[in-house]
């Protein structure tokens, strides 16, 4: 890892074993998209990613690390 951020699968690993939470954080960065400010282990919708679709439509990728 650098500075706290995994670089290959068994950094990805790592941080997933030491904190669950951080790679929900870090998984949901990773497809550029927003971490829930409240993070729950529901197993539900763990981000968003917002796009524009025209000038007056804006779409949303739900996000769930499994």
């Amino acid at each position: 890892m650098v500075d706290g951020i995994p670089y290959d699968m068994q950094s990805a690993q790592r941080l997933f074993e030491k904190s669950p939470f951080d790679f929900e954080r870090w998984a949901v960065s990773m497809l550029h998209a927003q971490p829930n400010e409240r993070q729950v282990g529901d197993k539900g919708i763990d981000g968003v990613r917002r796009f524009i679709i025209d000038s007056t439509t804006v779409g949303k990728v739900l996000v769930s690390v499994g």
